[in-house]
């Protein structure tokens, strides 16, 4: 109920809550509005979330240390259960889980002697937490090897593959960032006029065909999932909300849409991203269209 008058009042009834006092019937409405999107977000107690088994979820967040890092990973996997989804769960710890206890050493000559003092001894913390979880959240390897060691799994990965922990992201966005030199817009301090063609759209010379369109589609395709990866790597929506389908499908075949004016009535949608990304997108599509007609001259 706090976190809902923290909102404006439209949207408040986005909001939901579950917990062991409420009635078996109430819980039950509960879970319907937020499976069918009347309720994005749902505070869920130990109790009340039991038995949660919703496939679209895509964040998970946790208020508070958990018993174990058994409960966690349990929690942690409500999310994502649907395998188009790029999921995120976080862990919120209270401060005291991180603050030390020093104990008061009498009379040190110096600091040297105050690190001598220290060396050998185990950390304590105003909170304690289960041994298995404490290394989770200090280790700075990828958390999934202390999960692996804890349930006994198979040896992990030794390349990423895919999105993996807080520790391992600028890891994994070097790996996977597909090459995109030829899609890349110049960012040189030159600066681009646009010229928009006298082409109508519908005539064969105002839209893109056959490899020119595939050509266009893929750099726009690779430029979208390196964005995404670049810009938001911790997200929990996919590439694909950058750039929507439709919006990526008329850039590619549309070749009379050449300047930011044009978006406003040429594209089927409306595109969240525009005023961030469009002039990226833009010279990304100018400059294939000029290299594929040096080609075309070419082959004349």
């Amino acid at each position: 109920q706090h976190s809902r008058k923290l909102l404006p009042p439209s949207l408040r009834e986005y909001v939901g809550f579950l917990h062991s006092r409420r009635s078996d019937c109430s819980k039950v409405e509960e879970l319907e509005r937020f499976q069918t999107g009347k309720r994005q977000v749902l505070w869920v107690t130990e109790i009340g979330g039991m038995g949660l088994d919703i496939p679209d979820v895509a964040f998970v967040g946790q208020l508070g240390a958990p018993s174990s890092l058994t409960v966690w990973i349990q929690r942690a996997g409500r999310a994502g259960r649907m395998a188009s989804i790029q999921a995120r769960a976080v862990l919120f710890l209270e401060a005291s889980a991180l603050k030390e206890i020093r104990t008061k050493t009498a009379e040190v000559e110096s600091e040297s002697e105050i690190e001598d003092s220290h060396e050998g001894q185990e950390k304590t913390y105003r909170k304690k937490l289960e041994p298995s979880l404490r290394e989770y959240v200090e280790t700075r390897r990828c958390r999934r090897k202390v999960v692996d060691k804890l349930f006994d799994n198979p040896p992990a990965r030794s390349v990423l593959h895919a999105m993996c922990c807080d520790n391992c992201t600028p890891a994994s966005s070097s790996l996977q960032s597909p090459a995109v030199s030829d899609a890349q817009p110049d960012r040189s301090d030159e600066t681009v006029i646009a010229v928009k063609t006298e082409a109508n759209a519908d005539t064969p010379a105002g839209r893109r065909i056959q490899q020119h369109l595939h050509e266009v589609r893929e750099a726009l395709l690779s430029w979208r999932r390196c964005t995404a990866l670049r810009d938001f790597p911790h997200a929990c929506f996919t590439s694909a909300v950058l750039l929507p389908d439709p919006i990526l499908s008329a850039f590619a075949s549309k070749r009379s849409l050449t300047t930011i004016d044009d978006l406003s009535t040429s594209l089927p949608c409306h595109w969240a991203f525009a005023e961030r990304y469009s002039a990226d997108v833009l010279a990304i599509v100018k400059k294939l269209d000029a290299e594929h007609d040096v080609k075309r001259m070419a082959d004349k």
